[in-house]
C-alpha cells in the first residue's frame, strides 16, 4: 500500500468556487488501493502523520463535531443532550480528561436540535479516526494562530459538507481545515488538509521530512 502526498490547486473545485478564494490549495494524503477488496488505509495514513509529526510545538489541532439534528422529545432528553454534547460519538477521546470540550445547542426553525462542539486535542491516530467519523472535521493551525470557536452557520442544521464549507470559508492563514474521504467501496481514500499555499506547503514539509 503506496502513500501518496501532493497539493492541488483547490479554489476552482466546484465546492468551493463560490467562496472566490484564489490562494486556496488542498494537501491530499491518499492511498490508492488496487482493489476495493483491500483495507482502507486511513490509518496507516494517520499513523505515518502522527509519527513524523511527533509532537511538534509549531502546531495545535483542533476537533469540530456535531449531532444529527432531531427532535427532542422532552426535557430529559435535552437535558442528556445539554450534558453529553455531541462528544458521546468519540468515546475514544473522552477517555482524555484532560480535554477541554465545547458544546453548544442550537434550535433551527423546523423544530429540531442540533448539537456542535469542538476542542483543542493532542496528536493522536485517535484524532484522525475521529476526523474520519461522518459527524466531524479537523482542523490544524501554528502555534500563533488564535484559536477560534464554531458556532451554528445561518439558520438550518448543519452538516458535514456545510461544515466543512463554513470553515474553509472562515478560514485564516496559518490554518489548515481537515477532512477524511473514500468510502468502503471507493480505490482511492486518505486525508485533505485545506489552506493557502504557504501553509500547505509547510505542512507538507513537515510530513515529508522523513
Amino acid at each position: 500500500m503506496t502513500i501518496e502526498i501532493e497539493i492541488e490547486d483547490a479554489s476552482t473545485w466546484r465546492n468551493f468556487t463560490p467562496l472566490e478564494r484564489a490562494d486556496l490549495f488542498v494537501l491530499d494524503i491518499n492511498v490508492k488501493r488496487r482493489s476495493i477488496h483491500e483495507a482502507r488505509g486511513h490509518e496507516e495514513i494517520a499513523e505515518m502523520i502522527v509519527d513524523r509529526m511527533g509532537d511538534n510545538p509549531e502546531w495545535k489541532w483542533q476537533l469540530r463535531v456535531f449531532t444529527v439534528h432531531d427532535v427532542i422529545p422532552n426535557r430529559l432528553a435535552r437535558l442528556r443532550l445539554e450534558r453529553s454534547g455531541p462528544w458521546s460519538q468519540f468515546p475514544e477521546l473522552l477517555a482524555d480528561t484532560g480535554i477541554q470540550r465545547v458544546s453548544l445547542l442550537h434550535d433551527y426553525d423546523d423544530g429540531t436540535t442540533q448539537a456542535l462542539g469542538y476542542a483543542d486535542v493532542p496528536l493522536t491516530v485517535a484524532y484522525f479516526g475521529a476526523v474520519s467519523h461522518g459527524n466531524a472535521i479537523g482542523v490544524v493551525r501554528r502555534r500563533d494562530t488564535p484559536s477560534r470557536a464554531v458556532g451554528a452557520f445561518g439558520h438550518e442544521p448543519v452538516g458535514r459538507e456545510k461544515l466543512l464549507f463554513e470553515s474553509v470559508r472562515l478560514i485564516e492563514k496559518g490554518e489548515l481545515v481537515i477532512r477524511s474521504y473514500g468510502a468502503f467501496d471507493d480505490r482511492d481514500h486518505g486525508f485533505q488538509f485545506f489552506g493557502d499555499y504557504d501553509t500547505v506547503s509547510a505542512m507538507k514539509d513537515v510530513i515529508q521530512k522523513n
